[in-house]
């Protein structure tokens, strides 16, 4: 399974902890699925893309990590994808990309 690191622009705040780096893996049917599923409970599904996305990156996430060694490697959630600067949304949304096009090469 392909995976892709990133960093954030201003990161994920997780508790006290500032998180600037990411790693993530590609997606599967079930992250697609159960992101579906999660996107359509809050009213949306696949018609909500930057919901079905968030809820597909929380599935995806390996790990974040930080400057002072702090490595936290989950579980993430919807709301804390939701505390992020648009920027960092899209960082993620980048790798996401990168890891599609990577599993369509294969």
């Amino acid at each position: 399974m392909q995976t892709t690191t990133g960093k954030f622009k201003h990161g994920l705040k997780i508790g006290d902890e500032v998180y600037t780096d990411f790693e993530m893996r590609e997606i599967t049917v079930q992250d697609m699925t159960d992101a579906e599923v999660a996107a359509t409970r809050q009213g949306g599904g696949m018609h909500t893309p930057m919901t079905f996305n968030a809820h597909a990156m929380v599935r995806q996430l390996q790990s974040v990590s930080n400057q002072n060694g702090g490595i936290y490697q989950g579980p993430f959630t919807f709301a804390m994808l939701q505390r992020l600067k648009p920027a960092d949304y899209w960082e993620l949304r980048g790798a996401q990309q990168e890891l599609d096009e990577l599993g369509e090469a294969e």
